[in-house]
């Protein structure tokens, strides 16, 4: 092989080297933006998981707000019944007190006439003027007689007084049930708000996610394209690596071979001298030495050589 040709296979070299390099610079570059866009998305993964918990809570929370005001709306439907119920009754009962109170001409009820009784006798106990003194005794002696009277309708004015306590300790616990009811129905639409908000934000970074991966994917590939490369261009460096030790050796051998053909060609010169009694000269007695293993020739006759 020339050395031209030889040349061309170290220019070769040089080229595939530099090739080699910029293939592995860009693939470094690569891994580096792959690995980053596989960080972004781990990254919003993690913060995506992180956001399912709080939902998963807050809905939880939620729910349990729903339930308790869904009891109490129960609990206020069944009072408010109640009271219904109970509204009917005093009417009932007031008409009834009405009724008999008309049909004894009563104007005050037996709590009250028992006090105007009780205020006139101590009036009396006063009083110094005889005819004055006896009017008070006729209007007391009308007063109980009107109490006694009264006496008749006291269980219904009884019977009112506890219905309309009763109302109005129910209609009390309905007011509480109905606060209440607003209080955890406002927690819970507050709850539901934020849970909506973290819901939204979710499918944002869901969408980021799935970018950052489209980009990690295309990244990964182009990675795997340029490493499919690189390979192929070490298997090229290799191959003219083994082409320039190739024609090296070769050049060796020929070398090695046209040495060996001029020794040869020395060797048998020598021969012929020797066989003439030419006489040697030293580069030819050194080349016979060789030849024989360092011996001399037997009658051999040196001569320096010009």
């Amino acid at each position: 092989m020339s050395d031209n040709t030889q040349g061309d296979l170290y220019k070769e070299l040089d080229e595939q080297k530099g090739e080699v390099l910029a293939l592995r610079s860009r693939l470094n570059e690569l891994d580096e933006q792959k690995e980053g866009w596989f960080e972004k998305r781990e990254a919003l993964s993690r913060e995506i998981n992180s956001l399912i918990r709080q939902v998963r809570e807050l809905k939880k929370r939620r729910d349990a707000f729903t339930a308790e005001v869904k009891e109490l709306k129960k609990r206020r439907t069944e009072l408010n019944s109640s009271i219904k119920e109970k509204a009917g009754d005093i009417k009932k009962v007031r008409a009834e007190r009405d009724e008999l109170i008309k049909k004894l001409g009563l104007k005050k009820t037996p709590s009250q006439l028992r006090q105007d009784v009780k205020r006139l006798e101590e009036q009396v106990e006063i009083e110094v003027d005889f005819n004055k003194e006896q009017r008070i005794m006729k209007i007391i002696k009308q007063k109980k007689r009107q109490v006694s009277e009264a006496e008749k309708v006291s269980d219904v004015w009884e019977r009112a007084g506890r219905l309309s306590a009763e109302v109005r300790k129910l209609r009390d616990e309905a007011e509480g049930v109905h606060q209440t009811i607003q209080r955890k129905a406002a927690e819970s639409q507050r709850l539901h708000e934020q849970l909506i908000a973290k819901s939204k934000e979710i499918d944002e970074l869901k969408k980021k996610e799935e970018d950052a991966y489209t980009k990690f994917s295309e990244l990964k590939n182009e990675f795997m394209n340029v490493n499919d490369q690189l390979k192929s261009k070490l298997v090229k460096v290799k191959d003219v690596k083994l082409r320039i030790d190739s024609a090296a050796s070769k050049k060796k051998a020929e070398k090695q071979a046209a040495e060996k053909k001029l020794i040869d060609e020395k060797e048998r010169t020598v021969e012929e001298k020797i066989r003439r009694g030419t006489k040697l000269t030293t580069d030819d007695i050194l080349i016979f030495q060789r030849r024989e293993g360092g011996l001399p020739a037997k009658g051999a006759k040196a001569k320096e050589s010009a």
